[in-house]
C-alpha cells in the first residue's frame, strides 16, 4: 500500500484524509510510506540540527555571560585597580570574545559558507555579546555581591 502527501492522504486509490478534515483510519507503520524533505525528515528520525548561525550567537550569549562574571569575580573595579581597572575590564572583554572567534574559526570550523557571509564568524553575536557583557558587570559591580 502506497501512501503520498499531496492534495491528502491517499492510500490504494482511496482518499483517507484531506485538508478539509476527512475521517482516516490509522495505517501500521510499515503500510505507511511518506516522503519528507529536507528538516521533516531530520525531524522524523530524531536528528534536529541546530543552524550554525544560531550556534555562534548563542555561544557568544553565554560567553558574555562568562566575561561578565570573570570581571566581577576578579575584582576588576575602581576600588582595587583605580583607573586601571577600566583598561583591565575591556582586557577580559576583548580577551573572552578572541577566545569565542577562535573556537567558532577552529573548533566548530565555521567559514563564509556554514555563516553565510565573509568574516560573519567574526560579526554575529557581537553586539549581543559587548551589551550583556558591560550589562553584567555593570549590575554585578552595582550589587557588590
Amino acid at each position: 500500500m502506497r501512501a503520498t502527501l499531496g492534495a491528502g492522504l491517499v492510500a490504494a486509490g482511496k482518499v483517507l484524509f484531506s485538508d478539509s478534515g476527512y475521517w482516516a483510519p490509522k495505517l501500521r507503520p510499515e503500510e505507511r510510506e511518506v516522503q519528507l524533505t529536507g528538516s521533516q525528515a531530520q525531524v522524523q528520525q530524531g536528528q534536529r540540527r541546530i543552524k550554525p548561525g544560531s550556534v555562534v550567537y548563542w555561544m557568544r550569549f553565554a560567553m558574555a555571560l562568562a566575561a561578565g562574571f570573570a570581571t566581577h569575580f576578579l575584582r576588576i573595579n575602581y576600588l582595587s585597580w583605580g583607573d586601571l581597572a577600566f583598561y583591565m575590564g575591556i582586557g577580559v572583554g576583548v580577551a573572552f570574545y578572541l577566545l569565542s572567534i577562535l573556537i567558532v574559526r577552529d573548533v566548530l570550523k565555521y567559514g563564509e559558507v556554514e555563516l553565510k557571509g565573509k568574516n560573519r564568524y567574526i560579526t554575529l553575536g557581537g553586539g549581543t555579546f559587548i551589551v550583556l557583557w558591560i550589562m553584567l558587570s555593570v549590575l554585578l559591580n552595582t550589587l557588590g555581591i
